[in-house]
């Protein structure tokens, strides 16, 4: 339950509920009400009535995933349960959403200890945090452990080919590889019960990682509390993952582990980490040609090309 809402203590109200504000919305204080009236509704959703609600005529619209009819007690369509706003939070930083909950339940009394749980931690962003850390997530203090790595820049590969399918495809047709974006993003690795570590990357803004707080017990990982071989041990591991580069490396992996222990997500259009993103594209570029090794495998030499946009890659391809 704890990983799936968050309580909010205000919320803003407009034509609907929102987490931010904008120029249609005005604040709401956030607390259990009882006795909202359903004043209308419809196959889409409900006009709901209460005099807390701030609004002109005290109304909000929710749609019928916002409120749970199931779990309430409506008579005469007054909800006699007291109700509050909390933030639906999908797994792994996806969309989120407000809706209503009951208040006079086990599961409410859960999201208030769960609350006041974080409320005592020290709340950390990426950027406050050390290589090493094990920290968790402060979306639910259910949340997994996981290890920060650092903050690095990778340069996202893509490409597009000459031949426009798989039936015309032949041994003279290009290739042509370009860069597609260099975010920034933050790196952690996520403890295995087999003792490897999955490797996961967010943006810096994403809600898993916007707020983490350490562990207390053994607070650092030494096998990652080293910047520039985590870096090092990306770069490895999406060298040999084989996503998107079509050819053959021969880099090995750093003598401090095991590659079979390391396991990166299975599809990444990343090739190329750095501290920062000052020159990261010419930096790219010379790593790229530099660790290309052209065998039977690989492509042939007049495909090996990157480029800093697509524009530049598909011009490439025309001419």
């Amino acid at each position: 339950m704890n990983c799936s809402y968050r309580i909010l203590e205000n919320v803003h109200i407009g034509l609907r509920v929102r987490k931010t504000k904008d120029k249609t919305t005005v604040s709401y204080h956030n607390q259990p009400i009882e006795n909202v009236y359903i004043e209308k509704w419809n196959d889409q959703g409900f006009r709901l009535k209460h005099e807390a609600f701030p609004t002109k005529d005290n109304t909000v619209w929710l749609d019928f995933a916002q409120l749970p009819l199931n779990q309430l007690n409506i008579e005469m369509g007054y909800i006699k349960n007291p109700i509050v706003f909390v933030e639906a939070i999908a797994s792994y930083g996806g969309t989120t959403s407000m809706v209503l909950l009951r208040a006079d339940t086990f599961d409410y009394m859960e999201l208030l200890d769960d609350k006041k749980f974080k409320e005592e931690k020290e709340l950390l962003s990426p950027r406050a945090l050390v290589p090493g850390d094990r920290v968790i997530s402060a979306i639910c203090k259910e949340s997994l452990e996981m290890v920060f790595m650092g903050i690095f820049n990778v340069a996202e590969v893509s490409y597009d080919s000459s031949y426009s399918s798989y039936y015309s495809w032949n041994r003279n047709s290009k290739k042509a590889y370009y860069i597609e974006s260099t975010p920034e993003r933050a790196f952690f690795a996520y403890p295995q019960k087999d003792g490897s570590y999955s490797v996961q990357s967010y943006p810096i803004s994403n809600k898993v990682v916007k707020e983490v707080y350490r562990v207390k017990e053994n607070p650092i990982d030494e096998l990652f509390a080293n910047e520039s071989d985590n870096m090092n041990l990306l770069q490895v591991r999406a060298t040999n993952s084989g996503n998107y580069i079509e050819c053959i490396y021969h880099l090995s992996d750093p003598l401090r582990f095991q590659p079979h222990l390391i396991k990166t997500q299975s599809y990444s259009r990343d090739f190329y980490y750095q501290k920062g993103k000052k020159d990261i594209k010419v930096n790219a570029k010379m790593w790229f040609v530099a660790n290309y090794f052209d065998d039977a495998n690989s492509l042939d030499k007049s495909s090996k090309k990157l480029f800093d946009s697509r524009e530049e890659a598909l011009r490439y391809l025309r001419n």
